[in-house]
């Protein structure tokens, strides 16, 4: 969104608080953890404060749950509270860039915000490439209730 983070409170502990504040305060997101499952769950609410435009605040509630093994791991992001459909798409752009930025940053991918499909120098192998890659992150996994908020 452009903004440039200023402070993160982050108590991941039941009744804990999230709050990021930004750049001139024109933006606050603060919440608090509802539920939280050593290892395997976060579940806490999320809500936006928009000084900048005459919005009203947007509570929302997000689910992040984590499996996987020692080999691999799945994080599903379920976010619910949408006020209309037109405000289910920026949150699930904003979810799929940010999990593929985590994705790249955890497989040492230096550029994972972006998706860089140019030539370069550096010429890899087949089995090199078959090494490096990984799925594509779906990210936000609507759930049949949301697919109906959204209209999908």
């Amino acid at each position: 969104m452009g903004n440039t983070l200023t402070d993160v409170v982050n108590d991941i502990r039941q009744d804990g608080e999230v709050k990021y504040m930004f750049k001139d305060n024109l933006l606050t997101i603060d919440g608090k953890y509802e539920k939280v499952e050593d290892h395997s769950l976060l579940e806490y609410t999320w809500n936006w404060h928009l000084k900048a435009e005459r919005a009203e605040s947007a509570p929302y509630k997000l689910s992040v749950r984590f499996d996987g093994d020692n080999n691999s791991s799945t994080i599903s992001v379920t976010q619910t509270g949408f006020q209309s459909e037109e405000n289910v798409q920026p949150h699930k752009q904003g979810w799929e860039q940010g999990l593929q930025q985590l994705q790249g940053y955890l497989s040492g991918n230096n550029n994972s915000g972006s998706n860089n499909t140019g030539d370069n120098n550096n010429e890899t192998t087949e089995e090199e490439a078959e090494e490096k890659y990984m799925p594509p992150v779906t990210g936000y996994n609507e759930t049949e209730e949301q697919a109906k908020v959204g209209g999908a």
